[in-house]
């Protein structure tokens, strides 16, 4: 599993900033039935922020506290900087803070 997870990573990250191409290798992943690990997420996510596709930014983010996968600097400032390109970028700001407050608060308790 890890080698697969390894080898779908590096076709993320060769999709560049196609957050829809990332986007369906990650859902190829979980039809799999593999759990994406963080660095995997981030990739995705790292390529919506890209895309300006905050709201997908913030599916991925939620997910990932879902399957119990912790949130990261990266994590955090890529989904923060995929926020600003919101109409509504206050109330999407507090709503990641709040997320990203609860990963932090997981992390340091789990």
């Amino acid at each position: 599993a890890a080698r697969i997870l390894k080898r779908y990573t590096a076709r993320v990250m060769s999709s560049g900033e196609d957050w829809r191409q990332a986007s369906e290798l990650l859902k190829e992943i979980q039809r799999l039935g593999l759990q994406p690990d963080a660095l995997l997420c981030n990739t995705v996510i790292r390529a919506c922020k890209q895309g300006r596709q905050w709201e997908q930014t913030l599916r991925l983010l939620e997910d990932m506290g879902s399957a119990r996968l912790s949130a990261d600097v990266v994590t955090c400032n890529a989904t923060i900087s995929a926020c600003g390109h919101s109409s509504s970028r206050v109330e999407w700001l507090l709503y990641q803070l709040e997320l990203m407050r609860q990963f932090l608060i997981g992390v340091s308790s789990g």
